[in-house]
């Protein structure tokens, strides 16, 4: 499966999953932490988008 990360701002344009939040099989609403994803310049937790 891919997965395009959000436009985070500021330029930021990768980053690196440091703990996926949910399990292959768990249910996901709208605007729940999926993922922790480190940057260059903070770690941030990526929501669902729908």
């Amino acid at each position: 499966m891919e997965w395009k990360m959000p436009d985070l701002g500021e330029g930021v344009q990768e980053g690196e999953v440091v703990q996926w939040l949910v399990r292959e099989g768990d249910s996901v609403t709208m605007d729940q932490h999926l993922v922790e994803v480190m940057t260059d310049k903070a770690n941030v937790e990526l929501p669902s988008s729908f």
